[in-house]
């Protein structure tokens, strides 16, 4: 038995009997904690996924299941959160995250559980100086920063995201991509980010699927040492990475402390000052090589990826082709 939050297995969704299935006995595990990111050109099914997951539409077969238990249609604890952010204008912010909380598929809360629920909430947003105010007065990253307060104060073991970010500008985007990072690192929900966006998607995820239009994936990639690490977006060295990550300490080290001065006569605060700047001096150099090889993972990630959806994208052309040849044969 799978041991995944989230564990969808051979799902199948079709609209139309004279087109390929929009999914076609397609798998997706999320464990707790884990943040997935869903590319796919236009119309390859990223929606309808989420739709799927979230127990707004049946799949013609397949199964899903959270924690091992069968989902069949809407669960109180699986939170799906839109690109708009669908604030009703004529309440404030905090009867907006509130809003729904008391609805009969919702767990039963006292009124102070709600309000705990809601403050705490609204705090992990950083909006806790706005609870009062109404959606007109918001800007459009606040907005934003209201409706996944109002998912996560459901405290949602799945937390699915369709697009969320796609409206707002280059800066408010980044900050919403750290605040869900926080978010997910808070709850420890297993999160399924649906997005366009390659950058977005290697700054934010644990691991990317890229769907292939026809109903499959053309590729999954893992970024194992971020996985491993679980904790954020800082991608840590994984546990094949330590013995080199160790040797590339000392041989740091040792460059450092040879370029130090050699002084024929000290004291032991300086020697103990010497030997610290040694040590900061190794620190900030494997930090920097660090960062640097971390950095050119993820372009060769980001040209790979991209690689595959130009492929992708192609086919068509070429299945097109071949098609006419057939149909056209040279003389």
């Amino acid at each position: 038995m799978s041991t995944s939050r989230l564990d969808a297995r051979a799902l199948t969704l079709a609209y139309d009997a004279t087109r390929p299935p929009v999914l076609d006995r397609f798998d997706l595990a999320v464990d707790t904690g884990e943040r997935v990111a869903v590319l796919g050109a236009s119309g390859a099914g990223k929606s309808s996924l989420l739709r799927v997951l979230a127990g707004l539409r049946k799949p013609v077969s397949g199964s899903i299941a959270m924690a091992g238990r069968a989902l069949d249609g809407p669960h109180p604890h699986v939170v799906l959160m839109f690109q708009e952010a669908s604030l009703l204008p004529w309440l404030s912010v905090e009867k907006n995250v509130a809003f729904g909380l008391d609805f009969k598929r919702q767990p039963r809360l006292t009124r102070d559980e709600r309000a705990r629920r809601v403050a705490w909430a609204i705090d992990e947003v950083g909006l806790a100086n706005a609870r009062g105010h109404y959606p007109s007065q918001l800007s459009g990253g606040m907005a934003q920063r209201v409706a996944l307060a109002r998912a996560i104060a459901r405290q949602p073991q799945v937390l699915l995201l369709d697009e969320p970010f796609g409206a707002l500008d280059a800066a408010t985007r980044t900050d919403m991509q750290d605040l869900l990072l926080r978010v997910v690192a808070d709850t420890r929900a297993a999160t399924v980010l649906v997005t366009h966006d390659i950058d977005e998607a290697l700054r934010v995820a644990d691991r990317i699927v890229l769907l292939d239009g026809r109903g499959g994936t053309a590729g999954v990639w893992t970024i194992a040492a971020r996985a491993a690490a679980r904790g954020g977006f800082e991608m840590r060295p994984g546990e094949g990475d330590r013995r080199d990550a160790s040797d590339a300490r000392g041989s740091l080290a040792t460059d450092a402390a040879s370029r130090l001065p050699v002084v024929p006569d000290v004291s032991k605060a300086s020697v103990i000052r010497a030997a610290s700047a040694t040590r900061a001096a190794s620190r900030n150099e494997f930090e920097q090589h660090e960062q640097h090889e971390r950095l050119e993972r993820l372009d060769a990630l980001r040209v790979e990826i991209l690689r595959t959806l130009r492929a992708l994208r192609d086919a068509p052309e070429a299945e097109g082709r071949a098609r006419a040849s057939d149909a056209f044969p040279a003389a």
